[in-house]
């Protein structure tokens, strides 16, 4: 059970407003977009007034596409609104999904404030996390915040969202298929914390979120509620490991390469769980290739496969990241480690029934892709609108976006080029 204080029912307006009460005197402020605020924030907005307090509503503006990106423009704008007179305490409440959960998270923290969660949608696992991706200098990086006072989340509101934030919700959870196996691999071949208590726990949400793929494909209340909770449950995760690599590997990886590469092209921005689930299909991919492999061909690939230099690497970044490749190096620490990769290639050889044990627990690519497709999410590439081009260098060069192991550094152990899709 989440150890945030949670509310998930038909109410989160009068547990807010019974919250209010109870904690006293405050100004609060009331982050939304006009999607969420015409969802959820305008009740919340008269409640609060009609009770008595202080709300002041920053409604964040879309770009010239009409889209709201958790970027510098909006950190900016949620500072510069977002004002109280210095003897007033202040309560942020993020009335929306990720985006604005990510930057009043934010902000908040930034400025020493608690804020409260009123999800709008069953979209994201950021509520119950302490972590806010964001966009600087049109690259997804991720800052280390707190974690919401409280999550009050209104079911009716989250059922009724779009069916497309949903589904974007179930193939963020379905990501944890590979995410978690990237990091016992991590584990057994790096040398990175791995916690299987945590990672069991996660483990455990997904076969029944897989069953009820067609249930969330016809919005069936009862399957979006499951899927909201095991949302928490995988939030919750992050912080009780202290980093996201419960949720988090390189299907993530791909996604957040893919957000990046189209907000710096100037075109329409990914909902992020949707480019999840096509991540976690194609790291799928990553996955049956090597189980394929006998302890002979592993023998032989790395025979006859030079370790990566870190010249080699620094170049790789410098070309894919251009303007942006400094923030990316500064994550790159062990990666550009001869030794470390010494180390792993005896590792690889060594332990290489273990590692195959590992990527067995991986399902098949197509099934994945199936039970995605069940509940009204992309599943390949160009259902999710990318061009071969965009598919190529995530594949190429996502992995560089962590200091994190993940099923794609293993091919690069051996060798092996990733299959694109």
């Amino acid at each position: 059970m989440p150890s945030i204080p949670t509310y998930v029912g038909p109410d989160a307006i009068a547990e807010l407003v019974a919250w209010a009460d109870a904690c006293g005197p405050c100004r609060y402020q009331l982050v939304a977009d006009a999607n969420t605020y015409a969802a959820l924030g305008e009740r919340v907005h008269l409640a609060l007034a009609e009770r008595g307090y202080a709300v002041n509503l920053v409604l964040l503006q879309p770009d010239d596409a009409g889209e709201v990106h958790p970027d510098e423009t909006q950190i900016a704008r949620l500072l510069w609104e977002a004002t109280s007179p210095e003897e007033e305490r202040s309560t942020y409440l993020a009335v929306g999904s990720g985006t604005i959960t990510d930057l009043t998270r934010f902000v908040s923290h930034r400025t020493g404030c608690p804020f409260i969660a009123l999800p709008t949608a069953a979209s994201v696992d950021a509520y119950a996390s302490r972590n806010a991706p964001l966009i600087l200098r049109r690259l997804k990086r991720t800052a280390d915040c707190h974690t919401a006072l409280a999550i009050l989340a209104d079911l009716p509101t989250i059922a009724a969202a779009p069916h497309r934030l949903t589904a974007s919700g179930f193939g963020d959870l379905l990501g944890k298929y590979t995410c978690l196996v990237d990091w016992e691999l991590a584990g057994l071949l790096w040398g990175e914390g791995y916690r299987a208590e945590i990672a069991d726990d996660n483990r455990a949400l997904l076969p029944s979120l897989a069953a009820a793929c067609d249930a969330i494909g016809r919005d069936d209340p009862a399957a979006i509620e499951s899927l909201f909770r095991a949302l928490l449950v995988s939030g919750e995760a992050m912080v009780r490991a202290g980093h996201s690599r419960p949720a988090s590997g390189f299907e993530h990886h791909l996604a957040h390469f893919w957000e990046s590469q189209r907000l710096r092209q100037g075109r329409s921005p990914l909902l992020h769980g949707a480019a999840v689930g096509v991540g976690a299909v194609l790291s799928a991919q990553a996955y049956a290739r090597l189980r394929a492999l006998s302890q002979d061909q592993v023998r032989a690939a790395l025979a006859a496969t030079a370790a990566p230099t870190a010249e080699a690497q620094t170049a790789e970044i410098q070309r894919t990241y251009g303007g942006t490749a400094d923030m990316v190096l500064a994550d790159q620490p062990s990666y550009l480690d001869p030794a470390r990769w010494q180390a792993l290639r005896h590792r690889l050889l060594a332990d290489w029934d273990a590692v195959r044990a590992l990527l067995a627990l991986v399902p098949e690519p197509d099934w994945l892709a199936e039970r995605l497709r069940r509940a009204g999410a992309p599943a390949t590439p160009a259902e999710l609108g990318l061009a071969p081009e965009e598919v190529r260098d995530g594949l190429q060069a996502a992995h560089y976006l962590r200091d994190r192991f993940t099923v794609r550094w293993l091919l690069t152990a051996l060798g092996l080029e990733p299959a694109h899709g």
